[in-house]
């Protein structure tokens, strides 16, 4: 086990009943939170742990929204930096499949608060800052060794609270009215010139 301390949370989706769906179907659904921290010294000290934090970049996008590309027809990638100190961000994305090799079931994701009672995670905003607790295990792929980390448990410190905001469009309370008709009745009412809006 490793505990990654004091790092940002930023798309927090550990919600137990609402996991991501995975795009390929043979693959399991998964919860899943990006850690992110500007301090270079601690992303390099979790990386020689195997949690492999690095520069976070976007792509960096024209004023009609397309993808900027370079002379080589690469798109364009700038390293987001933290709006409050102008320091990059260094970041990591962990997640934890829904079920085992075998099928079944996971325990979903814990996400507590600093007294460590429970907390929902639709209410967890970017950059709350937390303790996050990963399981590590060693693996060889293609002939290839590495180490994996699986999200195991969150401890938020400083939760930014989300609140969703109402929608403008929303319906609004109304009254609605109920005609009871027979199968043939609807279509002996109308005529051929009436516009059905459906």
């Amino acid at each position: 086990m490793a505990i990654v301390k004091n790092v940002e949370l930023w798309w927090v989706k550990v919600d137990a009943a609402r996991p991501v769906k995975n795009m390929d179907p043979s693959k399991p659904d998964y919860w899943e939170v990006q850690l992110r921290t500007t301090d270079k010294t601690a992303a390099a000290a979790y990386a020689k742990e195997g949690i492999n934090f690095k520069p976070l970049k976007r792509i960096v996008k024209d004023s009609s929204g397309q993808p900027m590309l370079d002379e080589l027809n690469e798109k364009v990638r700038e390293v987001v930096k933290c709006e409050k100190t102008g320091k990059p961000y260094f970041s990591v994305n962990v997640r934890k499949k829904v079920t085992k090799a075998d099928g079944s079931a996971q325990q979903p994701v814990q996400l507590v608060g600093g007294d460590l009672t429970p907390i929902d995670p639709r209410e967890v905003g970017n950059a709350s800052l937390a303790n996050v607790r990963l399981f590590q295990y060693d693996y060889t792929y293609q002939g290839k060794d590495g180490r994996a980390n699986m999200l195991m448990a969150i401890q938020v410190t400083n939760l930014m609270k989300y609140e969703q905001k109402p929608k403008e469009d929303a319906f609004e309370m109304t009254e609605m009215k109920v005609i009871t008709v027979g199968d043939n009745q609807v279509s002996d009412s109308l005529d051929d010139n009436d516009d059905l809006d459906f």
